[in-house]
C-alpha cells in the first residue's frame, strides 16, 4: 500500500454545525467551497467543505445521530492511496477494523473509515473506482 500526497483531507464530525462552519469560515478566514446534504455517505446529515490555504480541505459534516457522532469522536485524518481494495486488504491484515463498507461518488472516487490499533477512525481513498464498491460490509 502507499499513501500518496500527505494528509489533505480533514473530517470535523459535530453536532453543532453552523457554529463550527461560521467558525473556520469566519475566524480562520477559510472559503467555503460548497456546502449541502450528502447523497452517498448517508451516515451525515449536512457537510461543508471549507478549503485550506495548501489546497487540503477541512470537511465540516453533522452526524445523523449519536452513535455516529461518538465514532468520529476526534477529527479523521483521511490519507489517498492508488489502489483503495488492496489498501483496505493490507490494513486488515494488520489489525484495521473497517467500520464503513466503501462508499461511490460517480466513477471517479471511492473511500472507506476503519480504526487503528489506536482506536481512532480515519479514512483512506482513492480518485480511482473500487472493486469493493458492492461490498457492504463492515468487517
Amino acid at each position: 500500500m502507499k499513501v500518496n500526497n500527505g494528509i489533505h483531507w480533514i473530517i470535523d464530525c459535530t453536532s453543532e454545525f453552523e457554529r463550527t462552519v461560521a467558525f473556520f469560515r469566519d475566524s480562520m478566514g477559510l472559503r467555503l467551497a460548497e456546502e449541502g446534504t450528502p447523497v452517498t455517505d448517508t451516515q451525515f446529515t449536512r457537510y461543508a467543505l471549507l478549503r485550506l490555504p495548501d489546497d487540503g480541505t477541512l470537511e465540516i459534516v453533522e452526524p445523523a445521530d449519536e452513535t455516529i457522532r461518538a465514532l468520529y469522536a476526534a477529527p479523521v485524518v483521511c490519507f489517498k492511496v492508488d489502489d483503495l481494495a488492496q489498501a483496505r486488504r493490507e490494513l486488515s491484515s494488520n489489525g484495521a477494523e473497517f467500520v464503513t463498507p466503501v462508499f461511490q461518488a460517480q466513477e471517479h472516487m471511492a473511500w472507506t473509515y476503519f480504526r487503528a490499533p489506536d482506536e481512532h477512525v480515519y479514512q483512506i481513498w482513492s480518485d480511482g473506482k473500487s472493486s469493493e464498491q458492492d461490498d457492504t460490509s463492515t468487517q
